[in-house]
């Protein structure tokens, strides 16, 4: 939870701040007190919907899992993004894809390694398919996090 919502702060403080930067300065700035909103609405349904898909595909193999184990593995894999989202304050668009890429992969792997091996017991040669899902859909919260948050510049 904690990460999860120091993320959501961190994010749109950063978002705020990198359009501030990336702005003409003959033109004044206003902020957007929605990305707060969004990012609750993007880090927050990710840590609840993804995991309880994903409890649901367990059990329905029966695999032992537990639910809020799930939801804090994914809550503790967001701690990558809480610097990521400072570095993203720079404003060189190079540099934001490049850090927010690495994010995504390592967030993907430390998901990886932590689920490959119940997903695979219970699905067998499925568990590596289902192992892809779940790095796609972390990446599109990598790619909603600098198309949206980040996308100045």
């Amino acid at each position: 939870f904690w990460v999860c919502t120091t993320l959501i702060f961190v994010t749109a403080v950063s978002g705020n701040f990198a359009a501030y930067l990336g702005r003409d300065p003959d033109v004044q700035f206003f902020y957007d007190i929605d990305k707060v909103t969004y990012s609750a609405i993007l880090f927050y349904g990710y840590i609840v919907v993804v995991p309880t898909v994903l409890y649901w595909v367990l059990r329905v193999n029966n695999a032992p899992t537990d639910l809020f184990d799930l939801i804090s593995l994914y809550g503790y894999s967001l701690f990558l993004y809480i610097p990521t989202a400072v570095v993203c304050i720079i404003p060189s668009t190079a540099l934001r894809w490049v850090v927010i890429l690495a994010a995504g992969a390592l967030t993907s792997l430390f998901l990886a390694r932590s689920l490959v091996g119940p997903l695979t017991a219970a699905l067998g040669a499925r568990g590596k398919v289902t192992m892809g899902v779940v790095a796609l859909v972390n990446f599109s919260i990598c790619f909603g996090l600098k198309l949206f948050f980040f996308k100045y510049s």
